[in-house]
């Protein structure tokens, strides 16, 4: 049986979304899906790359280590985002490390046994292709998001993709009432990603309180005013 959970994060990867529907079942036929515990390492930067990897539940982070001891956090991986696509050059090696953050699913295959149905069918190269030009398009959009916004719009528009991703998995419209979104990592690695201080965090979630944005614990956020915050994230609205 085709596990589902893993289909619908290899259909919202970007590297292998341009593949059809027959070949992402393929796909997750001849890898695995396996539940890691936070802390977990799945592999070490200089190990030899054999397996690509897709984030089906849970936080994973790419890092590079530093000191003994220590690690340059780089980027948080969220469900539908891979790691390890080093592994499908020949005889290569991870440029980075990675770690289970929360606990986590994963889906894994070998390079070896990817590169075999690559090599039967050169169509699949080319959705390939299509997948990461996609990648790379929005790689370059979050960058371009990154110089242009202010802290404060770089967070709302974090917070909306999650609303859109709730109303997505729950097949819902976005709507405009009160909502209540998960983060999928910490706070620290949150100012991380979009590139700024804890402190600098705190200061632009205060500026979203009058968009009724507001902590509930440690991982959830509430979002009063969801039109409202889309309204301020627009590209045209005033920093």
């Amino acid at each position: 049986m085709i596990d589902s959970a893993a289909l619908a994060a290899i259909r919202h990867n970007p590297l292998l979304s341009g593949l059809g529907d027959a070949e992402q079942s393929v796909l997750v036929s001849l890898g695995a899906t396996t539940r890691h515990p936070a802390g977990t390492v799945l592999y070490e930067r200089g190990d030899a790359a054999r397996h690509l990897y897709v984030v089906v539940e849970g936080t994973i982070a790419l890092y590079v280590p530093d000191e003994p001891g220590t690690t340059v956090p780089l980027y948080p991986l969220s469900p539908g985002d891979s790691a390890g696509e080093e592994s499908l050059a020949p005889d290569s090696h991870y440029d980075m490390s990675a770690r289970v953050i929360t606990d986590a699913v994963v889906f894994s295959i070998e390079s070896r046994r990817l590169s075999r149905l690559l090599d039967q069918r050169f169509d699949l190269v080319l959705g390939m292709l299509v997948g990461m030009s996609t990648r790379l398009r929005g790689l370059v959009r979050e960058i371009t998001a990154l110089k242009m916004a202010s802290t404060a719009e770089r967070l709302g528009i974090f917070l909306l993709e999650l609303v859109e991703a709730r109303a997505s998995s729950r097949h819902e419209g976005k709507g405009d009432g009160r909502i209540v979104v998960t983060l999928p990592f910490s706070k620290q690695m949150l100012a991380q990603k979009l590139g700024m201080q804890p402190e600098s965090l705190s200061r632009a979630f205060g500026k979203l309180r009058r968009f009724g944005v507001q902590g509930a614990g440690q991982t959830q956020v509430v979002i009063g005013d969801p039109a409202g915050l889309r309204a301020f994230c627009q590209p045209e609205s005033p920093t």
